[in-house]
């Protein structure tokens, strides 16, 4: 059975980001924001003291963990050059692998994922891995604080998820946690699945206005700008994504999402890609390429000194940005470039640029403020422009404030340009750490789940059935027969919700479907999305497969296909719960939507499982 989340000793929150990881917790005889605590001490055997560690993985030749994060980097490093270099398995940026868009993209248990040796692994190996040593560090910080050997079974875990992401994204988390031992698919309830934007709110929320940029008084936000009544839109720039959501907050401090999250992949990491496509242009591609491929934790040197230098104040101020190049990088120019007049690294800077908008002086290749501005150009450029057409919604129209959260709200440069836009119109709130936003605020949500009272569908859902086929209006390359000789049309999209549609906590709906052949004792229900209001069929233009599927069994066939399938689905939570009842037998299966791990041979074969029933269809 399911126990309440003050059933359990702590609350712990796991932010698993695309350049930066970390954990907070909070025990549940501590109410309040002051009892959330953080691990301040990663990196300290690397010389670092830091609220987060990176998002990197390392596994050894035979694809066991041996370590992540600071950690995993300095591994990486002093792996480079030896004979058994390329036998080890090191991941980053991994976490965009499950940002899906378009047709015919979606994540399964066969996802894999290419590590920097060339090999691919499964992605749910790999996050699992990661998702282990994540649990555990958490689980010994507390241990350490409190003289307490918690366990797994103690804690109310937190995952949180760009609201973006599809369903399967969602279930892809779940479905690592498991296999990471954080809970058990016995008692689904132990996780909770917290979209970032909506946990980085009730953060912002309880934290006092000085505590945010360009803000003064002692007042908690909540009683001087986000009362009851209020309407905001939360954005939330992190290094994968982006994403924008929008709240009013109700009479009784519950919230209701008012427009369907959105956003895209315009968060740090862009800017990270612009540097690199610079650094093509000056040095050459070929030359970058084979630098990355033969020094790799050189470049993960360069890379992240420009992450954090990305975050100042000088591009702004005009200032130079001074970007640390590795002697393994000069040394290595010297000895690949010999079809150039001259192997000196500054002549071929002053090559691309000679009006000294970069330089190098000594190891440090230096950037004025016009170059490093233009890098964040096209991701600054579509996140202002996406929030500038979301503003334009009517439903929009009362929003009179910005929380901007997420390790990429940090950058000067970012912050500037929203304000620099939105500042004559809307009050914006960035707070004093605003990539703690989310994993503080998580915590939060795991203490009161129910808060977010209601929510906008971002998609249209349904599962895949059969009709009576009907001449004339049914295509006939989707017609079949029963046994019986009875004519059907496959592939008819029945859909469960409708993009933009209000779901409330709690709130489920009913479908009734009953099996095509008399002698059929199991149903299966293939599930699809879409962003089009009105699906026809499920191989549509803009349909995909979501990935996921539930099946339930009937074994009295003696009934043949007079049997009730009842489908209920629950959307009112973050993520999408389903339960398959067979009402004859009263057998049922909940799930919060298992993955197919079957391969596509059966996974064609399972579909065209179901007909609809009640259902009259006429043509128009």
């Amino acid at each position: 059975m399911a126990r309440s989340t003050s059933q359990y000793m702590a609350v712990v929150a796991i932010d698993f980001g695309t350049t930066f990881s970390g954990f907070a917790f909070s025990f549940n005889h501590r109410e309040g924001e002051r009892g959330i605590l953080v691990n301040k001490a990663w990196g300290n055997d690397q010389g670092y003291q830091a609220l987060k560690t990176p998002t990197c993985l390392l596994l050894d030749t035979e694809q066991q963990f041996h370590s992540f994060g600071f950690d995993a980097k300095e591994k990486y490093a002093q792996l480079e050059g030896a004979d058994h270099n390329r036998q080890f398995y090191f991941f980053d940026l991994f976490k965009m692998e499950l940002y899906k868009e378009g047709e015919g993209q979606t994540i399964t248990s066969d996802t894999t994922l290419t590590a920097r040796n060339g090999k691919r692994l499964r992605a749910i190996d790999v996050f699992a891995h990661a998702l282990r040593f994540l649990k555990d560090q958490a689980l010994d910080v507390m241990r350490e604080r409190t003289d307490v050997n918690f366990t797994t079974d103690d804690i109310q875990w937190v995952l949180t998820v760009p609201a973006i992401w599809q369903p399967s994204a969602r279930q892809f988390m779940r479905d690592a946690a498991y296999k990471a031992n954080l809970l058990s698919p016995a008692n689904p309830d132990q996780l909770i699945i917290a979209l970032e934007p909506e946990a980085a709110s009730l953060w912002c929320r309880q934290r006092q206005l000085v505590e945010f940029a360009e803000e003064k008084g002692e007042a908690l936000v909540r009683d001087a700008i986000a009362r009851n009544g209020t309407s905001y839109i939360v954005v939330d720039c992190g290094g994968g994504t982006v994403d924008i959501t929008a709240h009013h907050i109700q009479p009784d401090d519950s919230i209701h999402e008012i427009f369907r999250a959105t956003g895209g992949a315009w968060g740090g990491g862009q800017v990270n890609l612009e540097f690199e496509m610079r650094l093509k242009s000056i040095f050459g591609e070929d030359f970058i390429d084979n630098f990355k491929n033969s020094h790799p934790s050189d470049w993960l040197d360069i890379i992240g000194d420009f992450e954090m230098k990305k975050r100042s104040t000088r591009p702004i101020e005009d200032k130079l940005t001074r970007i640390r190049l590795t002697t393994n990088f000069v040394n290595y120019y010297r000895c690949f470039v010999t079809h150039r007049n001259t192997d000196d690294i500054q002549e071929a800077i002053e090559e691309r640029y000679p009006g000294g908008d970069v330089t190098i002086n000594g190891d440090y290749l230096c950037l004025k403020g016009g170059i490093m501005r233009d890098m964040f150009e096209p991701a600054v450029r579509s996140i202002v422009e996406h929030i500038r057409n979301l503003l334009r919604k009517p439903q929009l129209r009362n929003v009179k404030y910005f929380f901007l959260v997420g390790g990429f709200s940090g950058s000067a440069v970012l912050q500037k340009a929203i304000r620099d836009n939105f500042k004559n119109d809307y009050r914006i709130l960035v707070p004093a750490e605003p990539d703690m936003a989310i994993v503080k605020g998580a915590v939060m949500f795991g203490k009161t789940p129910k808060i977010i009272q209601r929510r906008i569908s971002a998609r249209t859902y349904g599962v895949g059935v059969n009709m009576n086929f009907i001449e004339g209006y049914h295509p006939t390359s989707k017609k079949f027969y029963t046994k019986a000789g009875t004519p059907k049309c496959r592939d008819i999209f029945s859909t469960l919700l409708t993009i933009n549609e209000v779901v409330r906590l709690g709130e489920s709906k009913t479908f009734t479907f009953y099996p095509v052949e008399p002698d059929q004792s199991r149903v299966t229900f293939d599930f699809y999305m879409t962003k089009s209001e009105n699906p026809k069929y499920v191989d549509d233009k803009g349909v995909i497969p979501e990935g996921c599927s539930i099946t339930v069994r009937s074994p009295n066939i003696s009934k043949g296909t007079n049997r009730d399938i009842e489908l209920k689905i629950e959307f009112g939570g973050t993520e999408i719960k389903a339960t398959a009842i067979d009402v004859d037998s009263r057998l049922n299966v909940t799930s919060h939507v298992n993955l197919i791990t079957r391969d596509r041979n059966e996974e064609i074969a399972s579909l065209s499982s179901l007909s609809l029933a009640d259902v009259d269809v006429s043509v128009p």
